[in-house]
């Protein structure tokens, strides 16, 4: 898995991502029905629409760092282990990055490219990467303590 992302990855991810925002209400109720449908799905709560501005902004963030992705670490670790505390292991990430992934599909049509799949997996991988490290230190943590 990468640790980051090359300048091309970076401008596929923005150029998509502007392209997308007129349509992030689509992208989330196509995004949450995905997730829904999925073993992960039971994580959340059945109306995600509470988590429409977080997620959003949690991807605007990741576009607009995507330099440097290492700065984010710390909000990210945190995220997991928030997500741990709500039972996520790390074989639900892939599962939640691809609904991410399918949905964005879905939402770009025909300006989607293998390029641009290429660019949103690693970036979600470098975050999912991060969360997880979190949730791992967490882990950790309450075993010592136990």
């Amino acid at each position: 898995m990468p640790s980051t992302l090359t300048e091309l990855q970076i401008e596929r991810l923005r150029s998509s991502f502007t392209a997308l925002a007129p349509k992030a209400q689509v992208l989330f109720n196509t995004f949450s029905a995905k997730l829904l449908q999925t073993d992960a799905g039971t994580l959340f709560p059945t109306d995600l629409q509470s988590q429409h501005a977080d997620l959003l902004s949690a991807m605007e963030l990741v576009v607009t760092r995507a330099h440097d992705l290492a700065s984010l670490e710390g909000m990210f670790m945190e995220m997991g282990v928030r997500c741990a505390g709500s039972g996520a292991e790390a074989v639900h990430y892939p599962v939640v990055r691809d609904a991410l992934l399918d949905a964005l599909h879905d939402a770009a049509g025909a300006a989607w490219t293998n390029e641009i799949e290429e660019a949103w997996t690693d970036g979600l991988n470098i975050v999912a990467g991060m969360m997880l490290k979190g949730a791992e230190r967490a882990h950790h943590v309450q075993r010592k303590a136990a």
